[in-house]
């Protein structure tokens, strides 16, 4: 029973507010939030549910690893997908017979602009744009232009490049909230 105290979420939690996170020991954290979780859920099984481990390869894996460590801290979070459009450069042509005929091309085409996920912390909506170390790019002019208009309306918007440093701005902002 004490030990179950002792890794309990919020004590993790608060044991780890003054800690400067890499993105290794990020993980681990988030690996014992979501062990505690599961003693917490299931009190009665005495071999708790293994989590799954995340690895940080790529943005996707960054971001479903954002969304469980804010959910875990009983906030609400979730990922938004980038709106897609159809681009139709194709045209049709009947042939002399009275075939129509379809020539050049359609595509896909991402509408840049909007964060990957959207969460609420205490009240405040929080807009966050993933950029893992793989992705050499920067930010397009539409999410410049996206982030001053949400930042004028008041939401917080951070962009994230590792984990360890997401870990750090999260504990800057609720613990901020609480004081």
């Amino acid at each position: 029973m004490e030990n179950n105290q002792e890794n309990s979420p919020d004590s993790l939690q608060s044991a780890c507010k003054d800690v400067q996170f890499t993105d290794k020991s990020a993980l681990k954290f988030l690996y014992e939030l979501m062990l505690a979780e599961n003693r917490k859920r299931y009190p009665n099984n005495p071999y708790p549910l293994t989590p799954k481990r995340f690895n940080l390869r790529n943005s996707a894996d960054l971001t479903k690893a954002i969304i469980k460590w804010i959910q875990l801290h009983g906030f609400q979070a979730n990922h938004l997908n980038p709106k897609v459009r159809l681009i139709d450069n194709s045209c049709t042509a009947t042939d002399v017979m009275g075939l129509k005929l379809r020539h050049g091309s359609e595509y896909r085409a991402l509408t840049h602009g909007s964060p990957i996920i959207s969460a609420t912390i205490h009240g405040q909506s929080v807009k966050l744009e993933i950029r893992s170390n793989s992705s050499n790019y920067g930010q397009y002019e539409l999410q410049k232009q996206y982030r001053h208009q949400v930042e004028q309306s008041g939401v917080l918007y951070f962009i994230v490049t590792s984990f360890g440093q997401f870990a750090d701005w999260f504990y800057t902002l609720i613990g901020s909230r609480h004081e």
